[in-house]
């Protein structure tokens, strides 16, 4: 009995040690760094003209002129209106207007001269639009109508290129009579048309790579329902995946492929299929795990989850998109009511002396952060405009992944308990399973070779298995319960191996660094057009630039400096206090520059100084006037500029404030 424990508990210890390299690389699916910068929209007015837009894409967030229940001309070009609405968000939520109507979106964008072929992306608009660019009609999606009789709604991501021209005068005619919110709803980008371009066929490349990698594995989890008699687990598992994988294809944000493959089939069938799925997910989810554990499950719990998830699945049957949408947070709360009844399930099969509980319970513990993000950013209550540079994207589908990691590998813990029970037919097989049982062992013992172990400790028990079945199909093997499944697990074996290639060629290719590139550009200008990049943040709490500069001529990354710069500017900003001051200064001796950022805000300690300049996450905290986060977080800065040959150095006190040095060596220093 000692040695039984003994030998779970170095189990335990091992899958520990696995745990943590599983979760990263799959963290790793959901994080992407973006360059894509945030221009202030003021009054339905936006000034690009000093603008780098060759590879940089800019947000186009704020006050936009509207005008509602009127489609004004397409010639209509207004002064400073009063008639504004913020930009991204639904306009019932914004200004609360009513849902079901139509209105007019203006905005004036002042270029600079010698920009690259330039266009738009307009993410997605609920529900048909029109656009004119300068009068003229340039894009039309769906069939926009005074009328709902005349009304057609459609959604889909576009991208508009934009005329040779310093002034665009964009009109947009949007009307909504079916979706629960209505509006453009996703913020607009602006940019070099290759970039805007690539990004789109990037992400919807990335969506379709999760979809079909759900897919995948619901096919292969209905087949073990269908195969083994206690299925029912892998069936609630199965239909998981397949809603997931179909609401990647149709929600706000995903790739539209099954609405663009069947164009015939309306938008508002395409919003039941994806609603109806996400409805029922509180149920399946606490069917899941009840018909895990049936024998210590409360089922209750389970009947109040499954009657409320059909009542809500029969309210998106019968009534239109714009009345059954509003139900999306009470669908949240089922879905949280469902994982909380998995987590006390869960614990319940741990006590009654299930020890492999504890690995669903790890599952679920890993995956439960990515789907309350998922819920966070797509609540109805309070609407949430992210403006980091660092954005998670595609959380609900990373999250259900890392889960089915942990699922495969129980799975692949009872296939090699099943298999071992065959030992006693043949040596050789009993030599070849011991030998792999100590082969896994000893790799799970590398930590610094994180990729290998996964590849290895997730491959090998499968090609085990495989090669087991296949002495199985050629008659070496006698054993009558795996006859009807050998040729069915042999083909999934093989889906899976290949999934699993496909995803540790996608890590490699993410984790590559990009390259440094210097160039000669004027310091002063660099800083200047910064400073009055937050000159509105500023004015609103009062805060004062001082700084005299003059003209320098340097050689360095401008990207990476100016990236740093508008991290540092926007954390003076929102760490000062009202009618605060903040001070910026250069300093050149010979070829080593210094900036010095100076704030007399709430500064830090010692110890926070550490963690936000040394932690591998973004750390965020509000402002003195509860700002939210909006930069890329100091520990990056500080990587990259150590990247590109510099430092960044920090001195700061609790309540006096705090001082940030850039320093760095311009190979070419001209004043």
């Amino acid at each position: 009995m000692q040695a039984s424990d003994q030998e779970k508990s170095i189990d335990e210890d091992l899958f520990g040690q696995k745990l943590k390299g599983f979760f990263i690389i799959f963290l790793l699916f959901g994080i992407f760094y973006s360059n894509t910068l945030y221009s202030q929209v003021i009054f339905g007015k936006v000034d690009l003209s000093k603008s780098d837009l060759t590879n940089d894409v800019i947000e186009l967030r704020g006050n936009w002129n509207f005008y509602w229940t009127d489609f004004k001309n397409p010639q209509f070009n207004p002064g400073i209106s009063d008639s504004t609405i913020l930009v991204p968000g639904s306009w019932s939520k914004e200004s609360k207007y009513p849902v079901i109507g139509y209105a007019t979106y203006h905005l004036s964008i002042k270029l600079g001269e010698n920009t690259p072929p330039l266009a738009i992306s307009l993410p997605i608009i609920n529900s048909a639009y029109s656009v004119w660019i300068n009068g003229k009609l340039s894009l039309q999606v769906g069939t926009v109508a005074k009328q709902v009789s005349q009304y057609e709604s459609s959604l889909e991501n576009s991208i508009i290129h934009l005329p040779d021209t310093s002034e665009i005068n964009l009109l947009i005619h949007v009307a909504n009579y079916s979706y629960f919110s209505g509006g453009i709803v996703k913020v607009p980008t602006i940019g070099n048309a290759k970039v805007l371009l690539e990004r789109l066929y990037q992400a919807k490349g990335m969506v379709n790579f999760f979809a079909g990698s759900l897919f995948a594995i619901f096919v292969y989890q209905f087949i073990l329902f269908v195969l083994y008699p206690k299925g029912r687990p892998y069936l609630w598992l199965s239909l998981i995946c397949l809603i997931i994988s179909l609401r990647s294809m149709i929600v706000h944000g995903g790739s539209f492929l099954l609405p663009d493959l069947f164009a015939e089939i309306p938008t508002e069938l395409w919003k039941k299929i994806e609603f109806g799925g996400v409805y029922i997910l509180g149920a399946l989810v606490a069917l899941y795990v009840y018909h895990l554990y049936h024998k210590v499950a409360r089922k209750l719990p389970v009947l109040i989850l499954v009657c409320s998830s059909f009542v809500l699945l029969l309210v998106v049957v019968v009534t239109p998109q714009y009345t059954y949408g509003r139900l999306l947070d009470l669908a949240h709360a089922i879905i949280l009511a469902g994982i909380i009844y998995s987590f006390c399930t869960i614990i319940r099969a741990k006590r009654a002396g299930n020890h492999e509980a504890i690995i669903i319970f790890y599952g679920l513990f890993a995956a439960t952060p990515f789907f309350l993000i998922e819920i966070f950013l797509n609540n109805t209550i309070r609407k949430v405009n992210i403006t980091t540079s660092f954005t998670l994207f595609y959380p609900v589908e990373v999250g259900l992944l890392i889960f089915l990691g942990f699922q495969v590998y129980l799975l692949a813990q009872h296939y090699a308990k099943a298999f071992k029970t065959l030992s006693t037919i043949n040596v050789e097989l009993e030599h070849k399973v011991n030998e792999r049982s100590k082969e896994l062992v000893e790799t799970s013992l590398v930590k610094d070779k994180l990729l290998s172990i996964i590849s290895h400790d997730v491959k090998a028990p499968i090609n085990s298995l495989k090669g087991v079945l296949m002495l199985f199909n050629k008659g070496l093997l006698e054993a009558k319960e795996f006859k009807g499944l050998s040729e069915n697990i042999e083909e999934e074996l093989d889906k899976t191996s290949a999934l699993i290639d496909s995803i540790l060629h996608w890590s490699k290719i993410q984790l590559k660094g990009s390259a440094i590139n210097n160039d000669f550009f004027n310091l002063k200008d660099l800083i200047e057009s910064n400073v009055q990049m937050f000159k509105s943040a500023s004015e609103q709490k009062g805060i004062r630039f001082e700084y005299s500069l003059t003209s320098l001529i340097i050689c360095w990354d401008k990207h990476i400096l100016n990236m740093v710069l508008r991290n540092l500017l926007a954390n003076a900003i929102k760490f000062s206090h009202h009618g605060g001051q903040i001070s910026i200064y250069v300093k050149k001796e010979s070829n080593n520059i210094t900036i010095g950022i100076q704030d007399y805000g709430i500064g830090m300690d010692a110890d926070f100084i550490r963690i936000v300049t040394q932690s591998n996450n973004v750390i965020s905290q509000p402002g003195t006037k509860g700002e939210p986060g909006n930069g890329i977080g100091l520990s990056l800065c500080k990587e990259y500029l150590t990247k590109a040959g510099g430092k960044l150095l920090c001195s700061s006190k609790l309540n006096e404030g705090t001082e940030f040095l850039i320093c760095f060596s311009s190979s070419t220093v001209k004043a």
